[in-house]
């Protein structure tokens, strides 16, 4: 079935109007539409059977507010038909570092559940990372880093026994504000792992490597995000690095540029 035919079908069986793309890819897509029966959705189209079970799994969990609502699915098409965030300012435009921390651990505290004992784990994506590295030339380049990265990943999942559903993903924009009861998550991975796996994908996007100023603004950042969430420093600093080791690995997997730029300030913030 095209892309086409399950936009046909989903428009149809939820009797979508007023359709527009926010994006268009060739195994991917997303809509912005109006429902008779829940108002403004979103329409989202994913061919991967299992990153839309994913997705179902962690937004159905969802009891805290925190993610967007999940009106329907039909997981044998990976259609969604999801609750459109309005007007949904991405958390990137508070200009304030320190209102966009307090914001993020707001969502964190809202949105994480007890995890199913089979899923697919923060762990898996870290081992399959070291697996490319090792066995692919695109990212040979990456193999220590890789290594190391899946290394801090097998110490935290050991130093935190919960299992939570993570989101995945959790950065500036994936996080949007709703005019009624505040910024909330969209685009959950639905994967599992202690809970503070959804921190570095967050500190990530919070360092510019182009900034002069990228290092002193991620040092406070970090520590911080430590004070508000009392996970220690230390172990924060090596989320950030292993996040931007696992970034870089998926740009090679995807023939993309590599951000080393990004990964040479983690690695000075991991000794700093």
């Amino acid at each position: 079935m095209t892309m086409q035919d399950r936009l046909c079908h989903g428009t149809a069986l939820w009797q979508l109007d007023a359709l527009s793309p926010v994006y268009e890819g060739t195994s991917k897509a997303v809509y912005q539409a109006e429902s008779m029966e829940y108002g403004p959705v979103i329409l989202k189209i994913n061919p991967n059977l299992q990153e839309a079970e994913h997705e179902t799994a962690a937004l159905s969990a969802g009891t805290g507010g925190g993610y967007c609502k999940l009106y329907a699915s039909n997981l044998t098409l990976g259609l969604l038909l999801e609750e459109r965030i309005c007007p949904g300012i991405s958390l990137r435009r508070e200009p304030d570092p320190v209102q966009r921390i307090a914001c993020f651990h707001k969502i964190f505290r809202r949105i994480h559940t007890n995890a199913p004992s089979n899923g697919e784990t923060y762990l898996d994506w870290l081992e399959r990372a070291e697996t490319f590295c090792q066995h692919d030339p695109a990212g040979s380049a990456l193999r220590e880093d890789a290594r190391r990265a899946r290394q801090i990943g097998e110490s935290m999942f050991a130093a935190y026994p919960e299992r939570v559903l993570l989101h995945g993903d959790l950065h500036h924009d994936n996080i949007l504000l709703d005019a009624q009861s505040g910024y909330r998550a969209i685009d959950p991975k639905g994967i599992a792992g202690p809970p503070i796996f959804d921190i570095p994908r967050f500190l990530l996007n919070e360092l510019e490597p182009e900034d002069p100023d990228a290092l002193s603004h991620m040092e406070m950042v970090l520590q911080l995000t430590s004070r508000t969430s009392g996970f220690p420093l230390p172990q924060l600093r090596e989320l950030l690095y292993m996040e931007a080791v696992l970034a870089n690995v998926w740009c090679a997997e995807d023939g993309e540029p590599l951000c080393l730029s990004d990964l040479q300030i983690a690695v000075r913030l991991l000794h700093h």
